[in-house]
């Protein structure tokens, strides 16, 4: 069939709207891939830059995981020594002991793990038909580095809490003085100077105040208070130490008295009786000023009687 000239602009015209069809078909896949490439190139290399910086936010915030201890024992362990006040060998024994406690439960008893040639490596020891042998752990393939850094700072802050009451033990039974920052049925809370320039928070029952100083004792006094005991609790799971100071002690007459008295004297002192909010009864080795008497006696708001030559 052949067409005839009229019809042949019509012909001519379809195949033009097909060709620019056809092209700007073309056309848009070509771009749409272009941006399409472009958009994946940019998160490429988005990605590419957090794997980039990933090593930094690994070496910031998650230091202690066991691959990065491989090169960053020294960093990781001045870190524990500066944040806990501990030593560095306390650092390193207790490092040591939680690795091999948690890897032990994991891969089983006889895994030990220790500082050597300045890193850290883990020895796994098992029996073999009857033969032991030892293996090396590859810290990179360890799983659950999250549990052993919450264990490594609960542990440390164990020790560390330790460390302080330990320190602190020596202190028992010296004068404090300290501002009471609360006051309930229970008795108070004193923000005491337990060391220079080392502030905490003591305790102070109703019942290691002298009934004379329930209704004299309030918020933002400071008053002289004897440091009774010093020990370690356990809150919300979190070791924590425990002060606990009262002013119904002996041992706070004779503390209040060598304070006037200064440092330098050599007089012994001994409170023979006490009784609370009424009279004390000192045994002194030599003669004590009245105004030290009488500034002891203000502060505790009771008679002190001293006697001199007597037991001492």
């Amino acid at each position: 069939m052949f067409l005839s000239r009229q019809h042949f602009p019509m012909l001519l015209c379809a195949v033009l709207i097909a060709f620019y069809r056809y092209i700007i078909i073309i056309h848009f896949k070509f771009w749409s891939k272009f941006h399409f490439f472009h958009i994946k190139t940019e998160k490429n290399e988005n990605n590419f830059s957090k794997k980039l910086t990933w090593p930094e936010r690994d070496n910031r915030r998650e230091k202690y995981h066991p691959a990065n201890m491989q090169t960053q024992y020294n960093e990781i362990i001045n870190s524990f020594v500066d944040k806990y006040g501990l030593s560095r060998g306390q650092v390193v024994a207790e490092i040591e002991k939680t690795f091999s406690t948690l890897l032990s439960r994991w891969y089983g008893t006889g895994t030990v793990v220790l500082f050597g040639d300045d890193y850290l490596q883990a020895l796994h020891y098992a029996k073999q038909s009857g033969i032991p042998l030892q293996k090396q752990l590859n810290f990179v393939s360890v799983r659950g580095w999250n549990t052993i850094q919450r264990a490594l700072d609960q542990n440390f802050a164990k020790l560390a809490c330790l460390h302080e009451v330990t320190r602190y033990k020596q202190l028992e039974h010296e004068l404090r003085w300290g501002d009471i920052i609360r006051k309930n049925n229970d008795g108070f809370l004193v923000e005491i100077e337990i060391e220079k320039g080392q502030a905490i928070i003591a305790e102070c029952p109703l019942n290691r105040v002298g009934m004379h100083e329930w209704n004299m004792l309030g918020v933002g006094q400071k008053r002289a208070f004897h440091l009774r005991r010093v020990d370690s609790v356990k809150l919300h799971g979190i070791t924590r130490v425990k002060v606990v100071v009262d002013r119904v002690s002996k041992n706070l007459v004779t503390a209040l008295l060598r304070e006037q008295l200064g440092t330098a004297t050599e007089i012994k002192l001994y409170c023979a009786k006490r009784y609370v909010g009424h009279k004390s009864f000192v045994e002194a080795s030599g003669f004590l000023p009245k105004q030290a008497i009488l500034t002891a006696s203000r502060e505790l708001h009771e008679h002190i009687q001293v006697t001199v030559g007597e037991k001492s």
